[in-house]
């Protein structure tokens, strides 16, 4: 289906830069790859005869133009190209739903929303550059399609990362939620290990358990010691909650915390560390029964 592909001329966006890379992800590189003119109906016939896929032109199959724009997610957002090529290799068994379901809220969303000119308040798209890498004159066809090449070489890197943290996260995400459910009134949440998703799964337990909110989790850090960390919210490096006593480490932090173990608390708050999970959990605890120490505007950076 996708072993040949047709994708619009002159000015390229992240929608079909990122298609043609999630394409050569999930699928294989394709073995020809053209630009032909978005409103031409007798060359979209005619690649089609040539057994061309059209993608993002043509109000075909793999088109969101006009009448094509006939698919929405659960959160109102329409599908995109990308959306209606991802759904097919949901169908097509070459990604898991619970992997697209992961890509989407990290960054899949926004994009399909810029494309179709809607707001989304959520984690950005990571493919935000894409548009900096035309050429300064779209309509020269030779240069643009190098160019093109080149932003699909870069976007197809990012997002073969991005599947591949995707597919680590679905066996995390069952230790995570047995976390969420083992944890305390106080709201830290204990790891088993460092888990790449972790601020994510937080963020998802919230939406759904606002009554029961993760303020706080903790994870040893492979070094004999343990890490303490709050939860951003989503879309945004602010807080919901920062630790006490930022900026300090060793003895200056014992003194204040009334710890004797403690190794440090990151200057914006966001993560602390210390050789004892109880003394993580006193760190944490403090910023929970303290207001005085909540910072929900510290930005991470």
């Amino acid at each position: 289906m996708f072993d040949k592909i047709a994708v619009h001329d002159f000015v390229f966006h992240a929608d079909e830069v990122v298609v043609v890379a999630a394409i050569s992800v999930l699928y294989g590189d394709p073995a020809d790859i053209v630009r032909i003119p978005s409103r031409d109906a007798e060359a979209h016939a005619s690649y089609r005869e040539l057994g061309y896929t059209l993608i993002d032109i043509g109000t075909g199959e793999f088109d969101h133009h006009g009448p094509a724009r006939d698919k929405q997610y659960g959160n109102g957002i329409y599908y995109s190209a990308l959306g209606k090529v991802l759904a097919q290799a949901v169908k097509d068994f070459k990604l898991k739903q619970e992997v697209l379901d992961i890509l989407l809220f990290n960054g899949l969303y926004a994009l399909q929303a810029q494309d179709n000119g809607q707001d989304f308040d959520g984690i950005e798209s990571p493919f935000g550059f894409v548009h900096w890498l035309n050429s300064p004159d779209p309509a020269d066809n030779a240069d643009q399609m190098w160019r093109f090449k080149d932003a699909v070489k870069m976007a197809k890197r990012v997002f073969e990362a991005m599947v591949r943290d995707a597919e680590k996260a679905i066996p995390d995400h069952i230790e995570c939620i047995e976390a969420f459910e083992a944890m305390g009134e106080d709201g830290i949440a204990d790891f088993p290990h460092h888990m790449g998703h972790s601020v994510l799964e937080c963020q998802l337990w919230n939406a759904e358990h606002p009554d029961r909110e993760v303020k706080f989790f903790t994870f040893p850090n492979g070094r004999g010691s343990f890490m303490v960390q709050g939860v951003n919210k989503v879309g945004s490096f602010a807080l919901n909650h920062s630790l006490p006593f930022k900026g300090l480490r060793g003895e200056e932090l014992n003194e204040a915390a009334g710890i004797d173990d403690g190794v440090f608390v990151h200057a914006n708050g966001f993560i602390g560390g210390a050789d004892s999970i109880e003394s993580c959990h006193k760190l944490a605890r403090f910023a929970i029964r303290c207001r005085r120490w909540r910072a929900p505007a510290v930005s991470i950076y």
